[in-house]
């Protein structure tokens, strides 16, 4: 964003010069923001420390699973704070702002008149030029952050905001643009629960990986003992259904995988729509035939392992094996569930900022 000078015409479109206008006001903002910020941590901090199995639930119901279990990034937490501290009746059926009138502080007035709110931008500052989602109200907006997504005239911006003073509103946290395709979602979303706006335009469009049954993927596997793995890999290479993979990296070099054939095309059943969802088909059916999942034969483990998009799947993955194969299964070594294929916005964000 550019840097409006002092003696530049005031953003806010007055026509006077930026020193005599806002910057005066927007100095008094960014400070009012930095003081509501500094009790939001205090508040959010405390919130972890006495109640952590409520602040994760809140955390994982409305921003996504954690991408490792137990793991928080400190971005996450900012997020979720800005919400949360106003908004989640986690102390006692209380928000940890209401639970805090035991003992205030002077920015706890602020905090309980500011709200999570909308804005469409008409200029990019700092500071911002906006209008009211609703309202039309001409409004100069005050932040610290560079806003989270692509901000340019016309997007819709959304953030906890406070009025400080006419026509200017400070922004606690980092402000969110909406993503162009999840504008009128987050619209109809901003009349019905305002609230919840925050975490939804951090989510939104949210993808979701489904079976070609309406199934949400959450990759499932499991190892049995194997007695014999040669004979278990002639067995398989015998069987039409199986498919030796040699493309593939194993963990030890002379594993062998092979995927494995539905016996049946099923009909594509699309879940139920969801605000702010876009389902993608899992890649196990879009393949031609549509497969239920890979079985891999370790030579060195004496294991055979199976991996399928979801539990159902891994149980008619394992009835698929030749009987003779199934009867020699020992143990079940290990078994384990990945996350559910759910991609949040904001991790996709991350992630394309990793690459």
């Amino acid at each position: 964003m550019a840097v409006v000078g002092r003696n530049d015409p005031c953003p806010c479109g007055s026509g006077r010069k930026h020193k005599r206008c806002c910057l005066v006001a927007g100095a008094a903002a960014l400070r009012l923001a930095d003081r509501l910020e500094g009790r939001i941590d205090e508040l959010g901090e405390q919130v972890r420390q006495e109640h952590w199995s409520a602040w994760l639930a809140a955390f994982e119901a409305n921003l996504g699973p954690l991408p490792r279990p137990g793991v928080v990034q400190a971005e996450d937490v900012a997020w979720l704070d800005t919400w949360l501290v106003c908004h989640a009746p986690m102390v006692d059926g209380r928000t940890p702002l209401d639970a805090a009138s035991e003992h205030p502080s002077p920015a706890d007035g602020h905090l309980a008149a500011s709200s999570i709110d909308a804005w469409w931008v008409r200029g990019c500052g700092p500071p911002l030029a906006a209008t009211h989602w609703r309202f039309e109200e001409p409004l100069t907006l005050h932040s610290r952050y560079e806003p989270f997504g692509d901000l340019r005239e016309g997007a819709l911006l959304i953030a906890r905001g406070v009025h400080a003073g006419p026509g200017h509103v400070a922004l606690v946290g980092r402000p969110v643009v909406v993503d162009d395709e999840a504008v009128d979602e987050m619209l109809a979303l901003l009349h019905r629960a305002p609230d919840q706006a925050l975490c939804a335009a951090l989510r939104w469009p949210e993808e979701r990986t489904y079976t070609a049954d309406g199934e949400l993927v959450q990759q499932r596997f499991r190892s049995h003992e194997l007695p014999d793995p040669d004979a278990a890999i002639e067995l398989l290479r015998a069987t039409p259904a199986m498919t030796e993979d040699t493309d593939v990296l194993t963990y030890w070099d002379d594993d062998v995988e092979f995927k494995v054939a539905s016996p049946e095309i099923p009909e594509v059943e699309q879940p139920p729509a969801e605000p702010g969802v876009v389902w993608d088909l899992c890649e196990e059916d879009t393949e031609d035939p549509p497969l239920l999942g890979e079985v891999t034969v370790s030579r060195e483990d004496h294991e055979l392992a199976l991996s399928a998009p979801t539990l159902r799947r891994l149980e008619r993955l394992l009835a698929a094996l030749p009987a003779e194969l199934r009867a020699t299964l020992g143990e079940v070594t290990d078994e384990y569930a990945d996350l559910p294929d759910v991609l949040p916005r904001i991790r996709r964000q991350r992630m394309a900022e990793l690459v």
